[in-house]
């Protein structure tokens, strides 16, 4: 399974409605409101790299009230 965290910088008081509906992506594990530089931590997982991009190019970057994503890749070490 592979493995991204997504930060999700939004709208002014868009955190909670963005919140929820990242909880309605079948590829988003985790989504959690946090204080700091971004609003919202988001773990994603998915066999293919190909549905982890769908999900980030065309459910998550979609939602009204994101105004910024940065996405990570987890990197494995034996």
């Amino acid at each position: 399974m592979k493995k991204k965290f997504v930060l999700i910088s939004t709208e002014s008081g868009k955190e909670v409605e963005v919140l929820k509906q990242l909880k309605t992506i079948s590829q988003v594990k985790e989504a959690e409101l946090v204080y700091g530089d971004v609003d919202i931590i988001v773990k994603i997982e998915a066999e293919a790299t190909e549905k982890q991009l769908e999900a980030i190019l065309l459910e998550i970057r979609r939602i009204e009230g994101v105004a910024k994503t940065t996405t990570y890749k987890v990197r494995k070490i034996a």
